[in-house]
């Protein structure tokens, strides 16, 4: 099984355990860190590897990146954007959305008039901070010749495929800011299996935010601590222990410290301690208006810590639309007055309860299901065709998975049927095939309808990374072993059109030579270069063909199983009797008239029938006018030369008792499901290995000597009995050779 390679990239040691969703037995994981390597050793530790800031170490990643399916961009930064538009298109990008990136870019929508009032001072008295952020990014555009603003709107408004977000509730709300936004992809969160449980020795300690940026609005819940009468009761831990350092941040711990309940917590913690913090406190409360501090929230709800948000944070909305019991900061006041910042053992639990629900909706399962639908891309085929009759056949490659493109080469828009707008025509010229073998490079799967000189020239021309599918007709090969497809009726007349053919003849050399000046190319040799050599597959009906022809042709490329649309009855049985036969399937001399032609003529029965051959397709020559003779000779013999439509061809088949196919080899699979389905009696030759095989899927058929015998016992159609039978060999056989397995197939070849 392929295994999908997915590189993250990340700038902070601290998140590197976001991409554990990603790991999974499909997937092969590495993550870079683009920074100073420190002394992480944590989860997932062993796939690190580290890249400074310059150039070179950048071009390293994109080329790495380029032989990757997926690159994960967690938080998009200008490093990430500078490489994301730099990755070839074939490379799906999902951005890790942490938050800052777009929310930075509308402050209006993320501060508090509080905040603001700060931020405001540190405009006019942080010259320093706007001067080095001037300067920082005028040489980061010297450096990289790349604007770090445009870099990232091009990543993030253009080039990034998938949103990977937390709910679809932001996406939306962002989207509205941002209506060029990438597609949705919903994060997966760790299996939560057993709940906590509820003890009610928690201390009065109380968490204040999640870093020093101003995104937590502290100075409004310093405030409200501030002004408390009942702050005495508490003790106030102000996570402050990461984060950029500037006016804002010594303001605010300015502020706190002037407030002795509150201790400002200025050193990083291990997760260990963290989660015992947490563990410990009463209350977590966070004044953020955007997304943030998801870590901490995941973690207060399963250690039973009252969770505070703002109520215009879409989180708090969120969580309680999924079940949560949230307090809004709104009530923190109030609270401490009343000294319930603790949950109940009720509200704890229902947390508890959710948590297992929640991550049991949002599973890893689930993720990677999606992730293996973006990564399994979407494949194009193209179909080569000579001839539109055999168009059809295109429908068992219909998947949304697979890009479906028909070529037809002459017969410029003559088709009118299923498909007609996914068809582009070609001439038969040099140029054309050009055309055509371009076309076909840039595509995963070229699949040829028959073999032929003009499908042999267009594969054996291109490259080996585009797999090549022969669509096995028949004739490709049966014409080169004449003694086993023709009976002993047909050989005399094909013997005699090559003694006395000399115009045929020359007509052929003629042929062949005009083709070897036109295309600088010798028939047989493009013909058996494609089948024997540039073929990748054998698509065939039957593995017990493919192993006689292999006995013959071991260079002959590997056997895929063709998929069977699934097979429904057309008709329910009738007792009543038309006494219509059909005799093969065209003008063919590999259905051996003549041999079904003598026995009806030799029959005592025949007047009491109707005996329809269908002659409606082929090339004309000595043998086809010796048969279309013979025929005339006999008048219950219909010879049908008009080629029919779909509802014409089904009704023949609704209205006959039997179908009589003379061929050795296998043929008219078409003719033979339609009798089938519509209940119509087959007989088949006992050398044809589709007789063989039929028999063996267990199907109620039967032989030429059978017909012979059932003409004079006027036994031509099937019993109820074995009507039903075959209706249900059908189900059953459709069943086993399914299109959905075929597909695989498809898409496994692309995998070796």
């Amino acid at each position: 099984m392929k295994k999908f390679k997915i590189v993250h990239i990340h700038s902070d040691t601290k998140f590197i355990n976001e991409s554990y969703r990603f790991y999974g037995e499909q997937f092969e994981n590495s993550i870079f860190i683009i920074g100073l390597k420190d002394s992480y050793n944590g989860e997932l530790s062993e796939s690190v590897k580290y890249f400074n800031s310059s150039k070179s170490e950048f071009n390293k990643i994109i080329s790495i990146c380029n032989n990757a399916d997926m690159v994960v961009m967690h938080n998009l930064n200008f490093p990430k954007s500078y490489i994301a538009n730099r990755l070839h298109k074939s490379v799906k990008i999902a951005w890790r959305f942490f938050g800052s990136e777009l929310y930075s870019r509308k402050p209006e929508l993320v501060y508090s008039e509080r905040t603001n009032s700060i931020l405001d001072k540190q405009k006019k008295n942080g010259n320093f901070y706007n001067f080095k952020n001037k300067i920082i990014n005028y040489l980061v555009s010297i450096k990289y010749m790349a604007s770090p603003n445009k870099e990232f709107e091009k990543a993030a408004f253009k080039r990034i495929d998938y949103f990977l977000g937390l709910s679809k509730n932001e996406h939306l709300y962002l989207k509205n800011i941002y209506p060029e936004l990438p597609e949705f992809f919903q994060v997966s969160y760790r299996p939560y299996l057993k709940a906590k449980e509820f003890r009610n020795t928690k201390s009065n300690t109380i968490i204040i935010g999640n870093n020093k940026s101003a995104y937590n609005n502290h100075s409004d819940i310093i405030d409200q601590i501030q002004n408390s009468p009942f702050k005495e009761k508490f003790k106030f831990l102000m996570f402050y222990n990461y984060g950029q350092d500037n006016f804002y941040t010594s303001s605010i711990k300015k502020q706190a410290k002037k407030i002795k309940e509150i201790e400002v917590v200025e050193n990083f913690l291990p997760y260990e301690d963290f989660q015992k913090v947490y563990s410990d406190s009463s209350a977590f409360v966070l004044n953020g208006l955007r997304q943030m501090a998801m870590g901490n929230i995941w973690t207060a709800i399963k250690e039973n810590t009252k969770i505070y948000l703002n109520k215009h944070n879409l989180v708090y909305q969120w969580l309680i639309e999924e079940g949560f019991y949230i307090s809004s900061v709104e009530n923190f006041t109030s609270d401490l007055e009343n000294n319930n910042i603790s949950l109940s053992k009720e509200q704890a639990n229902s947390n508890q309860d959710q948590m297992i629900k929640f991550t049991e909706k949002y599973n890893k399962q689930n993720f990677h299901n999606t992730l293996f639908d973006i990564l399994d891309k979407k494949l194009t085929i193209y179909h080569v065709h000579t001839d539109v009759k055999f168009i059809n056949g295109v429908g068992i490659f219909n998947n949304k998975k697979f890009d479906n493109k028909l070529i037809v080469l002459g017969q410029n828009n003559t088709y009118q049927g299923p498909y007609k707008d996914q068809i582009q025509y070609f001439e038969y010229t040099r140029n054309e095939f050009k055309k055509i073998i371009q076309l076909c490079k840039s595509s995963d799967i070229v699949v040829l309808y028959g073999l032929n000189f003009q499908k042999s020239y267009i594969a054996n021309r291109l490259p080996k990374s585009v797999k090549v599918i022969w669509r096995f007709f028949g004739s490709e090969l049966y014409n080169l072993i004449p003694e086993f497809v023709f009976s002993e009726k047909t050989q005399p007349i094909l013997s005699g059109e090559k003694k006395d053919g000399f115009i045929l003849k020359t007509k052929k050399w003629i042929r062949f030579t005009s083709i070897q000046v036109k295309y600088r190319a010798k028939v047989k040799t493009e013909i058996k270069k494609a089948a024997f050599e540039r073929a990748d597959i054998f698509l065939g009906v039957f593995k017990d063909e493919y192993a006689f022809l292999k006995s013959k042709w071991n260079e002959l490329p590997p056997f895929m199983q063709i998929g069977i649309p699934t097979i429904k009855s057309s008709s329910s049985y009738t007792p009543v009797v038309s006494n219509k036969i059909i005799l093969g399937n065209n003008r063919s001399a590999y259905n051996n008239h003549l041999d079904i032609l003598d026995y009806i003529d030799q029959s005592k029965k025949k007047g009491n029938y109707k005996f329809l051959m269908l002659y409606n397709y082929g090339y004309k020559d000595h043998y086809t006018e010796t048969v279309r003779s013979r025929a005339a000779e006999i008048k219950e013999v219909e010879v049908i030369e008009d080629f029919m439509n779909l509802d014409k061809f089904n009704e023949i088949y609704e209205e006959a008792d039997a179908f009589v196919m003379n061929g050795r080899r296998q043929m008219a699979l078409g003719n033979l499901w339609e009798a089938l389905k519509r209940n119509t009696k087959l007989y088949l030759n006992e050398k044809n290995i589709t007789y063989k095989t039929l028999k063996e899927e267990g199907f109620v058929v039967f032989t030429i000597d059978d017909f012979v015998k059932d003409i004079e016992n006027n036994n031509l159609k099937l019993t109820e009995v074995e009507s039903n039978k075959n209706q249900k060999n059908l189900q059953i056989y459709s069943g086993r050779y399914n299109c959905e397995n075929f597909h695989h197939s498809i898409k496994n070849l692309l995998n070796h």
